[in-house]
Parts: C-alpha cells; sequence; structure tokens
C-alpha cells in the first residue's frame, strides 16, 4: 500500500470515529437537555407564573409575591375578596404599602401574620394562623415570598381544617410549587409529621377540631419545653446580701438539650430581674439578665438537673419580679416558643444591723 493510501485509510477510520463522536456527543446532549426539561418541567409554575395554584378550587389560592400588577390580575381573575400574607407587616419595603394599596383599592380584606420560612412557628404562631385562615372571607389568596414553605404549610392547614387528609395535605409541598425536599432549608413541613405522630400518641383520628386541640396542647416545636421548678427560695431577702438562687429543670420535650455554660451560644437558664415597686434607683435597675451555672452536657427528654444561679446584691428594697426560662442563644427563649417560665416575686427588705 502506497503511503497516500495509507494515509487515505487513516484518515478515513479517523473520520469515522470523529463522526461518532459527533454523534454520540449530539445524543447525549439531547438526553440532557430533555433531562434537565423533564426536572424543571414540574417547577414550570415557581419558575416563570409566580407559583400561583388553587388549593380549593374557586375558595383558597396560593402565590408567590405579586407585584402589584400581578395582585390585580389575580384578584379580577379568581374574584378575590381577601388577602393572607405570610410576610408580615414590612412597612420598610416597597412591596408592602404597594399590596396594601392595591387591597384597598379593590376592597380586600387584608390579613398579615409573619412566619419564618425554614423555622416551626410557634404554638401561638400556629393557633394565630389557623384561625386567620377559617376566618378569612373567600374567595382568598394565601402568599408568602416565594409560594413554596410558608405558603405550602398555610394551604396544607386548610385542607386539614376542611377534613381532607394528611397524605392530601402534605401534596402542598411538592415540586409542582417549587418545594424540593432534597435541598430544601425549611422545617415547615415537618409540623405536619409532628401532628401526626402526636394523633398516634393520643389514638385519635384527625380531624379540624384534632389539629385545633394540637396547637393550643400538643404542639412543641423542636426542644422548647421546659419545667422550672425555685429550690430553697430564701424566706426574707435583704439588700446589700449577695444572693445564690438554685432552680431545678426538666427537658419535658422529646429532643435532647444541647446544654452550654457560654452566654453566647447553646440552652442555658437565664433570669430577668424587673424592679416592680422600688424604694428610689428603681429606674437604674429596671431590668437585669443573669445566667445559671449550665454544665456543658445534654439533657435527654425527661431528665432534670440542678442549676444556681449567683445574683448581686439587692441595691434598693422593694418588690422585685423574677422571670426564670431556658433559651437557646440567639434563636429564642423557650417561653416565646410555648413553654412555661417560671415566675418569681420577691420581697427585698432594707440591710439588717449585721450587713
Amino acid at each position: 500500500m502506497t503511503s497516500e493510501a495509507s494515509a487515505r485509510g487513516t484518515s478515513g477510520r479517523w473520520g469515522g470515529w470523529r463522526r461518532l463522536g459527533l454523534v454520540l456527543g449530539l445524543v447525549l446532549g439531547l438526553g440532557l437537555a430533555l433531562g434537565v426539561v423533564l426536572l424543571l418541567w414540574p417547577l414550570r409554575a415557581w419558575l416563570v407564573t409566580g407559583n400561583v395554584h388553587s388549593v380549593i378550587e374557586g375558595a383558597v389560592y396560593r402565590s408567590a409575591q405579586p407585584t402589584p400588577e400581578q395582585l390585580g390580575e389575580l384578584s379580577e381573575r379568581f374574584g378575590l375578596r381577601s388577602i393572607v400574607n405570610l410576610r408580615g407587616d414590612q412597612h420598610e419595603l416597597d412591596w408592602y404599602p404597594a399590596e396594601r394599596e392595591v387591597a384597598t383599592e379593590r376592597a380586600l380584606d387584608y390579613h398579615s401574620l409573619r412566619l419564618s420560612g425554614e423555622r416551626l412557628p410557634s404554638p401561638s404562631d400556629l393557633s394565630l394562623l389557623l384561625d386567620l385562615l377559617a376566618r378569612a372571607e373567600r374567595p382568598t389568596l394565601i402568599h408568602c415570598l416565594r409560594g413554596t414553605d410558608r405558603s405550602g404549610l398555610a394551604s396544607a392547614l386548610t385542607l386539614l381544617l376542611e377534613g381532607s387528609d394528611l397524605e392530601t395535605a402534605r401534596r402542598e409541598f411538592s415540586i409542582d410549587h417549587g418545594y424540593l425536599a432534597a435541598v430544601s432549608p425549611s422545617d415547615l413541613r415537618d409540623l405536619l409529621d409532628l401532628y401526626e405522630a402526636w394523633l398516634a400518641d393520643q389514638g385519635l383520628s384527625h380531624s379540624p377540631e384534632q389539629l385545633r386541640r394540637f396547637a393550643r396542647e400538643g404542639y412543641t416545636p423542636y426542644f422548647f419545653s421546659a419545667a422550672i421548678e425555685a429550690l430553697d427560695l430564701p424566706a426574707l431577702l435583704h439588700t446589700g446580701a449577695p444572693l445564690r438562687l438554685r432552680f431545678r429543670v426538666s427537658n419535658t420535650s422529646s429532643l435532647p438539650w444541647k446544654l452550654t455554660p457560654h452566654d453566647e451560644q447553646g440552652v442555658h437558664l437565664a433570669l430577668s430581674i424587673d424592679a416592680v415597686d422600688v424604694e428610689g434607683k428603681g429606674e437604674e435597675i429596671a431590668l437585669r439578665w443573669y445566667r445559671g451555672d449550665t454544665p456543658k452536657r445534654d439533657l435527654a427528654p425527661g431528665e432534670s438537673l440542678e442549676i444556681p444561679v449567683a445574683l448581686p446584691a439587692f441595691p434598693a428594697p422593694g418588690r422585685y419580679r423574677v422571670h426564670v426560662d431556658m433559651v437557646d442563644e440567639w434563636v429564642a427563649m423557650f417561653a416565646d416558643m410555648g413553654s412555661q417560665p417560671l415566675e418569681l416575686e420577691l420581697e427585698v427588705l432594707p440591710a439588717s444591723p449585721a450587713h
């Protein structure tokens, strides 16, 4: 074979491989494009149309944050009578006064409740949400920022209040609404699991009344449930004498506490002291915060621990109110999430001659 023929043969073989590579690349490219389309297709409402969905046809709808123009269009399309805004009253942001203006122009009842898009609501906020969903005049539009997590929770609760089952309610957290369970940072869907576990523990079946009862009596977000008891509380207190109190704290939640002695992180005991009726100096000592000598350890559900608190001398005689609570630093006071704090009132007398 001549060198020219050999070159043609080699060129032909390489040309064939190149053509095969192009065909394979085209097939892989088309497959990848098809995969992206199939992945994004369920998200089309979230990506393109404002994540607008019917929860109960003719009665309840959900969406992402609408512009004033979109809100007007939705009002016309659905014959809206009210709006449920789950982002709260945000007067400092442009969208809020613009939305209120549209609501006023169209005579829409306006309801506002500020929920976190990631953290479970407090028991009081859950009860407020259930009440709001029950009394909002229909047709109503529920919205948050993206129309995914907060709107998903409110829509699921709406269905449960209408008598739907938990499986149906959970569908409000779906990819069609922009909810991607594997990557979502939100805990809001977990509320349905907590409700289901409570029903099972109580031997009950779901009903709207049981849902309301769960919010009032059975709902504990995360580990925010404590029982606090004062130990050896002095009968008489005097000014000028430092005080050391002891408290027994019990974890009444279903999750462990990560106790820590640090003021800036973790779970620990905290006291606030408020001057109720103090002789002079009332303004100077109106509110003080103290931390208990909390150890670094886990406190399991049902477990108790004694924690001492060192207090300085009271500077003036009078009556003082002491508020004792657990705190998850930079997250929440337990009382803010539904736990019962300990409230004490101390009578402080003038220093005795011995002091």
